[in-house]
């Protein structure tokens, strides 16, 4: 078992740990120009279209990014309806209505905070051109 510890710790002392330490410079600007393409893909990728194809899309890039081989299927853990809506800026009814459509479909399973894809194919077609992202 791991456990963490927080510390607290001023601009000044965190600029001169760094410069003491130059691989934990690299791998720091390598972790904030990762964000940084994170982001840059969901603003261009996933954000576009109407609600039910920005759902399907942020779908297929969690389903990408972290998502784990279940069968035939991927699976997603640890999202909420409300993480989803607030991801591709809509409301949590969207996002309900988004997961019983794709239920009543057999396109997904769901439980609390897991999400089964069952047939990714479908998904992507419903999310259009989007590209798959690789982590």
């Amino acid at each position: 078992m791991q456990s963490s510890v927080l510390v607290s710790i001023s601009r000044r002392g965190f600029v001169a740990l760094l410069g003491e330490r130059p691989r934990a410079m690299a791998a720091l600007a390598r972790s904030m120009a990762e964000r940084e393409k994170l982001d840059l893909f969901v603003n261009v990728h996933v954000r576009q279209g109407n609600t039910s194809v920005r759902i399907a899309r942020y779908l297929c890039f969690l389903a990408d990014f972290l998502g784990e081989k279940a069968g035939d299927g991927v699976r997603i853990s640890g999202f909420s309806q409300t993480d989803i809506a607030d991801a591709v800026g809509a409301s949590r009814a969207s996002v309900e209505n988004f997961f019983r459509e794709q239920r009543r479909a057999g396109t997904v399973t769901t439980a609390y905070r897991v999400i089964d894809i069952v047939t990714p194919d479908g998904l992507r077609t419903q999310a259009g051109n989007m590209p798959i992202r690789q982590p």
